[in-house]
């Protein structure tokens, strides 16, 4: 109960920062990188959240319910603001099509391999060695 109690608190604190972004609106910037960044890491505590409700430790409430939902078109949404940034880069940034590969590549290779790393090390210290594949 505790932990969805943080979550919310969370939320709340990117909701309340995403609302409170009127500068770029002032100046006929909507939809800014700040705002879009701001946007995608609420989607991102949502998807969090929706992952957690997955597992038994909810109640069965309208809540619960509610999380279990708000998961799916959280990550439509991220993706479609994850395009459109890389749209407008490709359009509006120089040189942004030779770098692509390798800077998309490297952001991403490097946090899996160390987050791989961490999850093998952890199951090998706490007893969980042997590990089934699943088919």
């Amino acid at each position: 109960m505790y932990s969805l109690v943080i979550f919310l608190v969370v939320f709340l604190i990117f909701v309340y920062s995403c609302i409170s972004n009127e500068k770029e609106v002032r100046d006929n910037v909507v939809f800014s990188k700040e705002y879009s960044m701001c946007l995608k890491g609420l989607l991102s505590i949502m998807i969090v959240i929706h992952h957690y409700s997955l597992s038994s430790l909810f109640d069965e409430s309208v809540l619960h319910t509610f999380y279990r939902m708000i998961g799916y078109p959280c990550v439509a949404v991220f993706f479609f603001i994850s395009g459109y940034g890389i749209a407008y880069s490709f359009k509006n940034k120089e040189n942004y099509k030779q770098r692509f590969m390798k800077d998309k590549i490297w952001n991403i290779l490097l946090p899996y391999m160390v987050s791989t790393c961490v999850y093998f090390s952890a199951r090998i210290v706490w007893g969980g060695a042997k590990m089934k594949l699943a088919a």
